[in-house]
């Protein structure tokens, strides 16, 4: 797996937003740098807003945090955008939050077929032989605008390709652009931070690097302590 191309943007709005209830933006003490390239605070991940959290600022926002529900919807307004490449398995348990998410994959009925696969298109290279080799001759004989003919039928042209979907191995890694909001990145880090695939609790997985986002380690830890 990897994730990749890390974008976090709204921080500002956010934070203005939080304040609107009482009226108290006055007491708003966020600076912001409007840094573009990677900042050194984020190792790995573009944070244009660069924004440095005043303690009155940190302190409503962890208050919010802690209330959950409407009390925390300025989380909605802080955006995050990744590029993650995780094999099929992961993605139907990423898909679980498609609640403000969007996904705009790489597409396998455009480009599953279009060469042959190698191990390398599966995680950990983990992939058997027999298989490898039969979706390589399905491609084949559907680039040539051939006829396949298997067991379970003779199979041609968009059949054909979809057979080839149908037989995918769940290692097959596929690439999207992603993107959602701090709230639902707090979700998944407490429905998935003990999961037992490594994907999504293990080193370099999915809730290591969410625990990487700006302010996210402090958000955790608030929530952690509200549900007790």
């Amino acid at each position: 797996m990897k994730i990749e191309e890390i974008e976090v943007y709204g921080f500002r709005a956010a934070i203005r937003g939080m304040h609107n209830p009482k009226e108290s933006w006055a007491k708003s003490d966020t600076t912001y740098a409007y840094f573009h390239p990677e900042d050194a605070k984020w190792p790995g991940m573009r944070v244009p807003e660069n924004p440095h959290f005043g303690p009155e600022d940190l302190n409503l926002m962890l208050g919010l945090d802690k209330g959950g529900g409407a009390h925390s919807k300025f989380l909605r307004m802080i955006d995050v955008w990744w590029d993650i490449t995780i094999p099929s398995c992961v993605w139907a348990g990423l898909d679980t939050y498609k609640a403000s998410t969007v996904r705009d994959s790489c597409s396998t009925m455009h480009r599953l077929a279009s060469r042959d696969l190698e191990p390398c298109d599966f995680e950990h290279g983990d992939v058997d032989a027999l298989v490898l080799r039969v979706q390589n001759q399905m491609g084949h004989a559907y680039r040539n605008h051939f006829q396949w003919c298997d067991s379970s039928g003779t199979y041609e042209g968009v059949a054909l390709l979809e057979h080839m979907k149908m037989h995918l191995p769940e290692g097959f890694l596929q690439k999207a652009t992603y993107s959602f909001n701090y709230e639902t990145a707090l979700k998944m880090w407490f429905d998935r931070h003990d999961h037992p695939m490594p994907q999504w609790s293990g080193p370099g997985g999915i809730c290591e690097t969410l625990l990487r986002l700006p302010l996210m380690k402090e958000l955790v830890g608030a929530m952690g302590q509200a549900r007790g």
